[in-house]
């Protein structure tokens, strides 16, 4: 999550200090409302103020490098820049005294403002050196908000924390594992993305040679053959320059984003894998895998891991339960042996499906609902607070570093493959981390290379949660129904039957005093 407020600075403060008529429009929303009309006059002047909201939508583009600007300057004003509330400001911004505004509009000033009012800027004796705060919102980036750190809670010691709506009590022995905290992950300043060229014969094919040796003495793994199937993919990419497709290429380039098509089983996954087994091995690079289902995460893992290679799951919290019980389930209807031994050897994977939390044998909450406690409702970081004090501060559990729930986490940061599902990847929380970001936003900072298979699934699951869609018409789940629900039950309520009432007793009480008598 960045922090869209910190490039304010100490402008708000100096303004207040010079006298600023608050009463007219908040301080910050006026800064907000300079940085677009600094924005416009300095890359489109001469320009309305309309122009500002479709260009921070993307509607309209101005040259490439004020695409940079465009992103910092749209986070920035926030809900400042929608169309209306733009409007709104605007005309509160030239209700405010002369010297204080730093522009001014052009045409009649006893208008309203509208979308084709321009504005041009203009010296101002308040905070006048402003300018060079609006200067650095449009060229620095947007820094990320710091992430929380908490202390861990303390031994012999009686806490609370939330849990399915209940107070939950936990008392921690009187004494703990002494465990150092977890590095958590940084963002880098700056990154250069490197080209990765992997040559079929010389990267791929010894790589798959190696696989079949790894598995050459597990006969229970299903998934091998690498050397045929990379012999029998028929790869063909497309030359740039006559929009041909060139058969069998010696290499393979990655400078970008890449689409690899093809039919079912015409080989996509296996070779998408062999370039990240690739890529970890021969290159040391670090490689985010994202699959459609938990449960293609935990096989991906699981066959990763065999190999030597460090990989770990991210899943959300949200089902998370489910998600271990569905997989343990399989591995019991499927595993050869109950309890693994010298020739059925554990599944890698098992070491990251425990949903067990250390804090049950502590806790002291006693009701005939009791129950084991949900992923979800995991006191894990921050939640926890001391009982019975006046001012608690939140702390972590203090068995994070040994909790085989955090096994995943404690990994994270050094692991050489991430495998996860897109609604994780832009729904939870990375962590630990020194600052608030989705695990999207942390594999830009650490990984060198992301592998979306099954692209149109994943594509599907980006679309139903950020495209703006609306089913107009429909049984009960339509737009026109559900309106005309809220609607009719809205003229049902006592509010409206009272102004109905009202209304009809006014227009009866017009009616008499207007009409005259007969001459009759």
């Amino acid at each position: 999550m960045r922090d869209a407020s910190a490039w304010l600075g100490r402008l708000p403060m100096d303004l207040r200090a010079a006298g600023f008529p608050e009463q007219i429009m908040p301080v910050a929303e006026f800064c907000r409302v300079e940085l677009g009309l600094y924005f416009l006059t300095r890359h489109f002047p001469g320009e309305p103020v309309g122009v500002l909201q479709p260009v921070l939508s993307g509607y309209v583009r101005g040259s490439q490098d004020t695409d940079a600007s465009v992103r910092r300057v749209r986070h920035r004003m926030g809900d400042v820049a929608r169309r209306g509330y733009w409007r709104k400001l605007l005309n509160q911004y030239m209700r405010l005294p002369d010297t204080v505004r730093g522009f001014d509009r052009t045409d009649d000033l006893a208008r309203r403002v509208n979308d084709d009012t321009v504005f041009t800027a203009k010296p101002s004796s308040v905070c006048s050196g402003r300018e060079d705060t609006y200067t650095a919102a449009l060229a620095d980036p947007l820094a990320y908000r710091t992430a929380d750190q908490h202390l861990p809670a303390e031994a012999g010691k009686r806490y609370e924390f939330t849990a399915a709506g209940a107070t939950e009590y936990v008392r921690f022995p009187g004494q703990l594992p002494a465990a150092a905290p977890l590095p958590p992950m940084s963002p880098v300043s700056a990154r250069r993305r490197e080209r990765w060229t992997v040559s079929f014969a010389k990267d791929l094919a010894p790589v798959a040679e190696w696989i079949d040796e790894q598995l050459a003495g597990r006969p229970d793994i299903t998934n091998r053959n690498w050397k045929r199937r990379l012999d029998d993919l028929r790869f063909s990419v497309a030359d740039p320059a006559t929009g041909q497709l060139q058969d069998s290429p010696e290499e393979l380039t990655i400078d970008g984003v890449e689409h690899i098509v093809g039919l079912m089983n015409s080989g996509k996954t296996t070779l998408a894998d062999l370039i990240t087994i690739d890529g970890v091995k021969n290159r040391s690079n670090r490689v985010c895998l994202v699959v459609g289902s938990v449960g293609d995460v935990y096989a991906k893992v699981s066959f990763l891991r065999m190999l030597g290679i460090d990989a770990v799951p991210l899943i959300g919290r949200s089902s998370r339960g489910e998600h271990a019980a569905r997989y343990w389930r399989t591995l019991v209807e499927e595993a050869a042996v109950l309890i693994p031994d010298g020739n059925h050897p554990a599944d890698p994977a098992a070491a990251y499906a425990n949903t067990s939390c250390l804090l049950e044998p502590y806790r002291q909450t006693l009701r005939p609902d009791w129950a084991p406690l949900r992923p979800e409702d995991f006191p894990c970081r921050g939640r926890l607070r001391e009982a019975g004090a006046e001012r608690a501060r939140a702390c972590d559990c203090p068995l994070l570093t040994v909790c085989p729930a955090q096994r995943a986490l404690r990994e994270v940061a050094t692991a050489q493959v991430w495998v996860t599902t897109p609604q994780c990847l832009v729904a939870s929380k990375a962590d630990p981390a020194s600052a608030q970001m989705r695990w999207l936003e942390q594999a830009q900072h650490d990984m060198d290379l992301m592998i979306i298979d099954e692209a149109d699934a994943v594509q599907r699951v980006l679309d139903a949660r950020f495209v703006q869609e609306e089913e107009l018409v429909a049984t009960e789940k339509g737009w026109s129904h559900r309106m005309t629900g809220h609607t009719n039950t809205g003229l049902a309520g006592p509010a409206w039957r009272r102004r109905l009432t009202q209304k009809c007793s006014s227009g009866m009480s017009i009616c008499k005093s207007t009409s005259r008598p007969s001459s009759r």
